[in-house]
């Protein structure tokens, strides 16, 4: 593997993972990912920290968690 050879797509994916997760551990923005249940609520996969301050929550402690069972009320 000489240095002229392209970065390979997988080494490009990890640094701009990194740098996402750089900047949404750090914005103060409420910020995730969810998924749609069949019932109609949310299945929280990944939220910030800010988000899981605003859910009075330590960092990593919504995920896994319906928005229902994090006290969001029905629409």
């Amino acid at each position: 593997m000489g240095s002229s050879e392209p970065p390979s797509v997988g080494s490009s994916l990890g640094v701009e993972d990194a740098s996402l997760r750089f900047f949404l551990e750090r914005t103060p923005l409420l910020m995730g990912t969810v998924a749609p249940l069949p019932d109609g609520d949310l299945l929280h996969l990944y939220d910030n920290a800010a988000t899981s301050r605003f859910f009075g929550l330590e960092s990593g402690r919504t995920e896994g968690r319906t928005a229902r069972e994090l006290g969001v009320p029905e629409a």
